[in-house]
């Protein structure tokens, strides 16, 4: 199917209320890099690891997902899009190679990361900048969380490195990079087609597009570090850090893959095709007027 016909960035985009506020990371195997969380639980695909507080049916549908990015074919060749995400082209190789780069752990709904989490020392960060609407933790119904970037973003408000406790060891986050991910309630809710099995092509393609979501949130600096949220003035959303001030910030990333998604999904039907419509809908619906192209190299401190 082909969605050529209609544009991505409308001039007005309709809420459709589906969902939440999504925020991102993924999984490891033999021929992938290996994650510097090795050995905390599941080596999943990508090189990407699952942690042990991930249920197994849950981990299960996530290597599926993971599996499912290295061999789906996408031919887009729209440069604006391409330039928006920031890869060479859709090749599976270059989108797994951009993902492995933000991804490196899943942690389950019930990891606890404010009793995993410590501060360490006191450290400057350069520059010294968060967004006027930075509010790490404001949502509607969390899909994915990049913590992460989470932690990142509360070490910098302080200017204190703080470290993750894993089972193999104290981790520092010194960068929004640094790639843990933690699933949100709405991942296997609201992030559905209702009438479609977890393991449906459409599905798998809603809970992948999410993985680029919050690998976006790994990006940025300054101000814009992170890729926060902004909030919401109008529509269902209003109030919630659940819109974007960023042409290529997180919920557009998450919109141009789930295009891309929708002019693969042969197997399709009708009416999970036009689900998938409906979210990418709700994606850009959120984007705010006058956006503008952003630097999405990733700041660190030394």
């Amino acid at each position: 199917m082909s969605s050529d016909s209609w544009d991505i960035f409308p001039r007005a985009g309709r809420i459709v209320g589906f969902v939440c506020l999504f925020i991102l990371v993924a999984c490891s195997r033999n021929n992938d890099p290996i994650s510097p969380f090795a050995g905390n639980g599941t080596a999943g695909p990508l090189g990407i690891e699952i942690d042990r507080s991930v249920p197994a049916d849950q981990r299960d549908y996530l290597v599926g997902d993971l599996e499912m990015l290295k061999s789906v074919s996408l031919a887009a060749t729209n440069s604006q899009y391409v330039q928006y995400i920031g890869v060479n082209d859709f090749s599976n190789d270059s989108l797994t190679t951009w993902l492995q780069a933000r991804v490196k752990l899943i942690v389950g709904e019930t990891f606890d990361y404010d009793s995993a989490s410590s501060p360490v020392e006191q450290r400057p960060y350069n520059p010294q900048l968060l967004s006027e609407d930075y509010n790490a933790v404001g949502k509607i119904q969390t899909v994915m969380f990049n913590l992460g970037a989470y932690i990142y973003l509360n070490g910098k408000s302080s200017s204190t490195v703080y470290s993750l406790q894993l089972g193999t060891g104290m981790f520092p986050v010194k960068s929004p990079r640094v790639g843990v991910i933690q699933i949100g309630e709405g991942l296997f809710q609201a992030n559905a087609i209702k009438s479609s099995p977890f393991d449906s092509m459409a599905n798998r393609f809603l809970r992948a597009a999410v993985f680029f979501h919050e690998a976006r949130h790994t990006d940025g600096n300054g101000k814009n570090a992170a890729f926060p949220h902004a909030k919401c003035t109008t529509g269902d959303y209003a109030g919630n850090n659940a819109c974007e001030a960023n042409l290529n910030g997180p919920y557009i990333v998450e919109a141009i893959i789930l295009r891309e998604f929708y002019d693969s999904c042969s197997s399709c039907t009708t009416k999970e095709a036009d689900s998938l419509r409906a979210f990418i809908a709700d994606n850009v619906s959120r984007l705010q007027q006058g956006a503008q192209m952003q630097d999405a190299r990733p700041e660190a401190i030394p």
